[in-house]
């Protein structure tokens, strides 16, 4: 039997959409802002108890709203998904010890923050820059992990057949690699190929 559900979830998702848009605050400070300083249908019941509850709502139901959202733009705008666009980025937290979840752990930091605890957000996107889906990785996670992670998730979603373009590959694929190859790794099902283009600018803005 599903969960009844009493707090009112579509409009404290709108409330923080809308306030992100027009006045980002905090949590706590949407809760009045959604019922003094904005009309809102139904803002004067908002409570910031009801944010997180609606937060937790879309972490429960992530894959089927991401599903959701991108078919419906990807009909809508009759988007062509052959080839997916994908890389990863850190963000890390003012924290001197790791999460208890393993969420939150150190790691590579691409934003040069080594010693603080931190999380590997990936995003895929089409060719005209549309979102598809985004994940969130722990902190220790490098970026060749994240590939067959991606793929598994996106088994069914009737995007066919795909060329993936990401901005950095496993370790042993750039050994075995010059200024611009291919190179394949594995056998079978489990065959990867690779077309590995080095761009010595990017690596210096890397290190």
């Amino acid at each position: 039997m599903s969960r009844k559900i009493t707090t009112p979830v579509e409009t404290a998702l709108f409330a923080m959409v809308a306030n992100r848009a027009l006045a980002p605050d905090s949590k706590l400070a949407v809760e009045e802002w959604a019922k003094e300083d904005v009309f809102l249908d139904g803002g004067e019941q908002i409570q910031v108890q009801h944010l997180y509850r609606a937060m937790d709502f879309l972490l429960d139901n992530e894959e089927s709203i991401q599903h959701e959202v991108f078919w419906s733009v990807a009909n809508l705008l009759n988007l062509e998904v052959d080839v997916i666009f994908f890389d990863t980025t850190s963000t890390y937290f003012e924290i001197d010890h790791n999460d208890e979840d393993n969420l939150k752990q150190y790691g590579y930091s691409k934003d040069k923050r080594g010693d603080l605890p931190q999380i590997v957000i990936g995003l895929a996107v089409t060719k005209e820059g549309i979102p598809i889906r985004s994940w969130v990785f722990p902190g220790n996670t490098p970026d060749g992990k994240t590939v067959d992670q991606i793929q598994k998730d996106l088994t069914g979603w009737r995007l066919g057949r795909m060329v993936w373009v990401m901005l950095s590959v496993t370790r042993g694929v750039i050994r075995r690699s010059g200024t611009i190859s291919k190179v394949t790794i594995g056998c079978g099902v489990g065959r990867r190929r690779f077309v590995v283009v080095y761009n010595p600018e990017q690596a210096k803005s890397n290190a």
